[in-house]
């Protein structure tokens, strides 16, 4: 896949053993795959603007952009992660159905719920007496 610096485009590194070993330092170790923005490219090296880290583990980080050097050779699979503007409209129009069927049925507003009958029992301050 070719690599390009691009302000909407987010890639997804899987890292080689290599670079592991090279990125241990900034990341930490056993760093599986990496998620960023390319600020730029120079023949095989890419320098990452990099935003989450997956450890070999699972366990996810996120971060702040700390800029990462990465050589090719360091890349054992590079994915493209693009944003979609359909899938995020239908994701927000679901969750918009859902939050209205629930207020909807939950009667949140006190429209259509019972009130208890009958006269509160007691002022708090009786006390009861056997004759």
């Amino acid at each position: 896949m070719d690599i390009q610096p691009g302000p909407d485009v987010q890639f997804r590194v899987e890292l080689t053993d290599q670079a592991r070993v090279a990125v241990a330092s900034q990341l930490g170790p056993e760093v599986r795959d990496v998620t960023g923005q390319v600020l730029s490219r120079t023949g095989d090296d890419v320098v990452m603007a990099v935003r989450e880290v997956v450890y070999l583990r699972g366990d996810m980080l996120k971060m702040a952009g700390d800029s990462v050097h990465f050589s090719r050779q360091q890349m054992a699979n590079v994915t493209e992660k693009k944003f979609s503007l359909p899938r995020t409209l239908l994701v927000a129009a679901g969750i918009a159905v859902a939050v209205g069927v629930f207020l909807g049925s939950k009667s949140l507003f006190g429209a259509g719920g019972s009130s208890p009958e009958g006269p509160p029992v007691g002022d708090g301050n009786s006390s009861f007496r056997r004759p």
